[in-house]
């Protein structure tokens, strides 16, 4: 989604936050009313918006696909051990 320049809405915890921490907007995902604010802001806030727009394609532009994959494959080894 940041690659494609849309504003992401993502948790708190795990892997939005380390991702890009300052490129979309983080909330508890266990915390409906914080999941519903988030998105109204993010539906409401132009500015914000636009913010969390221009971080994310830089923050995506910085994380090339095959690091994704490696990082993917990396997580499914784990998993299987």
């Amino acid at each position: 989604a940041m690659a494609a320049g849309v504003p992401v809405l993502t948790s708190a915890a795990g892997p939005g936050l380390a991702r890009a921490p300052d490129a979309a907007l983080l909330v508890d995902p266990y915390d409906v009313e914080a999941l519903a604010d988030g998105r109204a802001r993010l539906c409401l806030d132009g500015a914000l918006r636009a913010r969390l727009v221009a971080r994310g394609v830089a923050a995506a532009a910085a994380l090339p696909w095959t690091a994704t994959a490696e990082g993917t494959r990396e997580a499914y080894l784990r998993a299987v051990a």
